[in-house]
């Protein structure tokens, strides 16, 4: 889910744009693990934009409160 779910960016435009990934890291912040039927809150957010490139934070929730993982992508926005 760290690099596969909708970019921020989706929601200022109008259509899908390719959003490729230059740099992807992610933290696993907790080794016990979730069973195939389990819902997780995904949280992404976009603070920084310049010269077509975009840094984008997510974090991964488990159902009862655990943080997950931490992620940090670069992406580039394809015009």
């Amino acid at each position: 889910m760290a690099d596969a779910w909708m970019p921020p960016v989706f929601g200022l435009v109008d259509e899908p744009t390719p959003v490729p990934t230059i740099d992807l890291t992610v933290h696993l912040r907790d080794p016990h693990p979730l069973a195939a039927d389990d819902w997780v809150l995904v949280v992404f957010r976009s603070t920084v934009a310049s010269d077509g490139f975009i840094e984008e934070d997510g974090e991964l929730w488990s159902r009862d409160g655990r943080l997950l993982a931490q992620s940090r992508q670069l992406a580039v926005i394809l015009v």
